[in-house]
């Protein structure tokens, strides 16, 4: 008689435990389901990234091939309309990178942003070729140290170009500069900011 009413303790223990197992692997599932989503979404959000780096570097094949100020505006004007708007990406994108990730997707949005804002100033300096011996006094030609030091704020990475003139006879020197220099300076420039945003994003990837 004690083994029967032990046996049935037993059964009852037994059977208690089934839903605790199925809370369990009901839990395990959940977790598993949970992170195929999230990395389902950082997939989503490493190709944006890739995008729009792929429509920044089509107007550094552009230049690179040689372009006039007509037609680099108007790739310039297709490829923002292609990107869209950036700030706005960001936003939704940054939702689909766990946290440890969301600082490195901020700084590759920065260095597109950057890439971008130097490809629209650069269309403020076509128009001369000091090669060819332009004169040095007229305007068109060039831009003066004001203007370059507000550049240089907005792109400290970029690289200072030799000066067409310099007046020491001020009380504050100053130079003005070629405005075909400040060209592929900028260029210069928004080349190296989306190389840079490249490599945070084929890190992204790689982790």
């Amino acid at each position: 008689m004690n083994r029967t009413v032990s046996a049935k303790r037993l059964v009852g223990r037994r059977d208690g435990m089934l839903p605790h197992r199925n809370e369990l692997f009901g839990t395990i599932a959940l977790v598993i389901l949970l992170a195929g989503c999230g990395t389902a979404k950082r997939k989503e959000g490493i190709a944006e990234l890739q995008r729009i780096h792929t429509a920044a570097n089509e107007i550094k094949i552009v230049v690179t091939a040689g372009v006039n100020q007509q037609e680099f505006s108007r790739r310039l004007t297709d490829t923002l309309l292609k990107i869209g708007d950036l700030q706005q990406i960001q936003s939704q994108m940054l939702t689909k990178f766990p946290e440890n990730d969301r600082e490195r997707v901020s700084e590759a949005f920065r260095h597109l942003d950057q890439a971008l804002q130097a490809y629209k100033r650069a269309k403020e300096f076509f128009g001369d070729d000091h090669e060819d011996g332009p004169d040095r006094y007229a305007e068109h030609n060039t831009f003066g140290q004001r203007e370059y030091d507000s550049l240089k704020q907005q792109f400290p990475n970029l690289a200072m170009p030799k000066p067409a003139i310099t007046y020491t006879h001020e009380e504050r020197p100053r130079s003005d500069y070629w405005r075909g220099d400040m060209l592929q300076a900028l260029w210069k420039a928004a080349a190296d900011e989306s190389e840079s945003a490249k490599r945070l994003i084929d890190r992204l990837e790689k982790d």
